[in-house]
Order: C-alpha cells, then structure tokens, then sequence
C-alpha cells in the first residue's frame, strides 16, 4: 500500500449486520479517507528515522519535554526543523507530519511515562496533523510486544489520574461539572437511572480527561481497553469512551465489546454494578430509533419493521 491510500476501517462486505446509521453513511459515502502511516514502506520510514536531521528532531522534543516549554513554542522550534532541515524538508507535507509524529514515538520508547505522554497529546492539542498522526504511529510502532506493553501501562496511568480528578482537562468553566458528574451517580448508582441517562454534556466535562489513550488502545487491544474502562467508578467516561472507539457506528465492533466486557449480573440477575455491559446494551437500545417520514409508504414501514426485527435478533 503505498502512502496517501486510506486504510479500510471496517470490510463492510463481510459484516453481517450494520447499525442503521452506519448503513446510511456507506450508502451516503461518507467514510472518512486520510493517509496513514501503516501505508508508508518501512524503507522510506527507515530513512527518516536514521537521518541525523531525525536525530536532531527529537533531541529538541526531549529538550522541550524536560523543559515543559509551552506547546505552542515547541510546536513552532521543531516544525522550523523539519521545513529547513534535510532530508525531513525535502519530503513533502504528509511526510513532514509523520516525522513529528514518529519524533514523537521516540521520545516515549526513551520515557515511556504519563508526563511524556501528556506533553505529547497537549502538542497534538495545538495541531490538527499531529492529533491524526500520533495516534497511528502509536498504533503501528505497537506491532512490537515492548512498545506495546509500555503504552498500555502509560495508558493505565493516565486512566488512574483522570479517575483520580475528573474533569481535569475540561476548560475552565466546566471543570467543575466532572466532579459534580461523579458526585451525582455516587448518590444513585443504580441500573435505572444508568438506563436513562444522556450523556450529550458530559463529553465536554470529562470526555478529553484520558488524553486520546482510551480511543488508541480500542484500536489495539479491545480486551484490554475493556479493562482500563473496568476502573473507572461512574459511567460518563465509560460511555463517551465507548462511543468514540466506534462502538455507535460499527455494529461489529460493539458485538466484540459485547463479548470482552465483564459479566454484569450475577446467577440470581443481580446487577454486580459493573458499568460497561449496561452502556454497551444502552447504546443498542438507542440503535432502534429508526427515523421514517410522515408520508412514508406500507413498503417503506415494511422494510423498516423487517430491519428492526432482524436487528434485534442479531443483538439478542
């Protein structure tokens, strides 16, 4: 595959049953095409990252991270680097966006901690490009057991601190809405109120609190992606995770979270307070609003009424 070709993110050929919203969107077209990194030849990655211009790249983020100078210097220093250095400056701009973002990955695999990781996404805070590409260089460099073991302890680190204090990375004015979030539940946890729950305004006051780990390690490890959701103690960061790992738009993929996620009721149908079951069934359950016009003729209801019943089987 060469460089600039989207990678697939779901073989809708194969699926055996779609959510109504991700079959409206297929037929719309609307799929989402970027380039990707797991697309560029390990040659001309080899290339990149043995330059001393490479070298000299993430010597300058290191410098940075130790320094904790403001995203947007360091941003501005190393995007200078690239654009005047060679051979990073003689590639075109997709490939001066994949030098930073593998500059990136270099740094973590030398400090594979929370702070660096958290330096890193707030530059990817500041640039679009670098919130795309450091994620998938993520993705890929986790091909390698090492790499892969230490993100996800850098992941469970970061999950750790967002429970410790919820929403830390909301803007000022709705900080104080995650502590609130979690303070509520605490009073009512129980299966009905989860049930009935909109999760529309939480997003803003929690749902950026785990730094984009949550949503990578989905695309590596669902299993252990259920596990790190498994510790949180209140259900907005659950549901906002699961709802951006795709679990809304790809039925595919809820039904492999539906097979990882814990047991949540015990041999008696007890609920054990387990959150993720429940949310996933929830997100089902909101699957079914199937929106048909006022006009709409006996063939349209009939195949919507088929469409639901076959969905419904498929989710039972």
């Amino acid at each position: 595959m060469t460089p600039g070709k989207a990678i697939p993110i779901c073989n809708y050929e194969n699926a055996m049953t779609e959510w109504p919203r991700e079959s409206r969107l297929r037929a719309s077209n609307r799929v989402n095409a970027y380039q990707s990194i797991a697309g560029i030849p390990k040659e001309l990655l080899r290339d990149v990252e043995t330059s001393e211009a490479f070298s000299l790249l993430t010597r300058a983020l290191a410098k940075a991270l130790n320094n904790k100078a403001a995203p947007e210097e360091t941003l501005a220093q190393l995007t200078t680097m690239i654009t005047e250095s060679s051979p990073l400056g003689d590639y075109d701009e997709f490939m001066q966006h994949v030098a930073l973002a593998i500059a990136g990955i270099a740094v973590l695999r030398d400090a594979p901690t929370r702070d660096t990781w958290e330096y890193l996404w707030s530059l990817a805070w500041h640039s679009a490009p670098l919130e795309t590409y450091l994620p998938q260089a993520v993705i890929v460099s986790a091909s390698e057991t090492g790499f892969r073991d230490q993100f996800f302890m850098i992941a469970k680190h970061v999950v750790e601190a967002a429970i410790r204090n919820p929403g830390r990375r909301a803007f000022p004015q709705e900080r104080s809405a995650g502590a609130s979030l979690r303070a509520h539940w605490e009073e009512q946890p129980q299966l009905s109120t989860l049930w009935l729950m909109h999760f529309d305004q939480s997003l803003h006051a929690v749902g950026r609190d785990d730094d984009h780990v949550l949503s990578i390690v989905a695309q590596i490890d669902l299993a252990y992606f259920v596990k790190l959701l498994a510790l949180y103690d209140y259900p907005d960061p659950v549901e906002n995770a699961l709802t951006w790992c795709g679990a809304v738009w790809n039925f595919e993929l809820w039904k492999e979270l539906i097979a990882v996620a814990p047991p949540s009721f015990d041999t008696r149908a007890q609920w054990n307070g387990s959150l993720i079951l429940p949310l996933l069934l929830k997100i089902g359950r909101e699957q079914f609003a199937i929106d048909l016009r006022p006009d709409a003729s006996v063939d349209e209801v009939s195949k919507a009424t088929a469409d639901i019943k076959n969905l419904a089987s498929e989710v039972a």
